[in-house]
């Protein structure tokens, strides 16, 4: 079945409109011609994707015509959707970095500003019948001009590339509540879809921001380092259970670009008799609960 066919239930639809409407309706707004070769068969018309749509008899002139039109285009997003997404998973799936609904979102999103920019090449009106048939077209340079700016964002986006990350306080030997709060903000990341790299004490600056080109070495990579510094110690009323409270600050870098910025307080609940590291601990998991949904909005930049 030829792809022109997608619209013969449209045409049988609007051949079942009532006969008080096909009586309102206005049936001669455009000059009578012979029917065009393209309404029974979609054409090719080179350096261009093509929809035909037809819509059925209505009261106004301007409601079938934008009838027609609806369908025409909506046909032309069926095809150039399908060339579209089918170019753009390829890409967005070697990266490793997007969901299917992603893509999806994503494609839409193009095709329909691609949509915008649609021509109309013809119009027929089937004066008999009262059918108002429509061909609209998209230059084909156009589609893949959006194809090669969503490629470049898949490779571009901060997603893509890997973090190597450094609690700044002791980036040698980490203590334990730095370790924790490193393996848990690498759980996070993974769950992105962000790579973690091991940490090399010689891009130690560029996780504090300080660029130089050093930090274009490592092309794909993003630096980041964090600080946790205890704050405070609160008993509660009964004196059964403590609270300790924790400020975390972490930034984020590409290359001379910062990627996000992080300032959070969290705490950790536990009994009194409690080990105050092992609270602590409970405070850095709830640090990396705060941050995740920072860093989730902030990695979907790009360079």
């Amino acid at each position: 079945m030829t792809r022109w066919m997608a619209v013969i239930p449209l045409a049988l639809s609007a051949l079942c409109a009532t006969a008080d409407g096909a009586r309102a309706a206005n049936c001669s707004y455009l000059p009578e011609s012979p029917m065009p070769s393209w309404v029974e068969k979609r054409p090719e018309i080179a350096g261009y994707y093509v929809g035909v749509g037809v819509a059925g008899p209505m009261r106004q002139p301007q409601e079938q015509i934008d009838a027609s039109q609806a369908n025409a285009l909506a046909n032309l997003g069926k095809e150039i959707s399908v060339t579209v997404k089918s170019a753009f998973t390829d890409v967005a799936r070697q990266e490793g970095r997007w969901s299917e609904q992603e893509i999806t979102a994503e494609t839409e999103t193009r095709v329909t500003a691609l949509l915008r920019g649609a021509k109309t090449k013809e119009k027929w009106l089937d004066r008999k019948n009262c059918q108002l048939w429509t061909l609209v077209a998209v230059s084909r340079d156009d589609v893949a001009a959006v194809q090669r700016e969503m490629e470049e964002r898949a490779r571009k986006q901060f997603t893509s590339k890997s973090l190597m990350l450094f609690p700044l306080a002791h980036p040698d030997k980490p203590d334990g509540l730095e370790q924790r709060v490193s393996a848990a903000m690498g759980k996070a990341m993974r769950e992105m879809g962000v790579g973690m790299v091991t940490s090399d004490i010689k891009y130690l600056p560029c996780a504090r921001g300080t660029y130089s080109k050093l930090c274009d070495e490592r092309a794909e990579t993003i630096y980041g380092g964090f600080t946790l510094e205890f704050d405070k110690e609160k008993l509660s009323a009964d004196g059964q259970y403590r609270a300790r409270f924790y400020f975390f600050k972490a930034a984020l870098y590409f290359k001379d670009r910062t990627v996000s910025i992080i300032d959070v307080k969290c705490r950790g609940v536990g009994a009194v008799s409690q080990d105050a590291d092992a609270i602590g601990l409970i405070a850095a998991d709830q640090c990396v609960a705060d941050i995740r949904k920072k860093l989730e909005r902030d990695m979907q930049g790009s360079e």
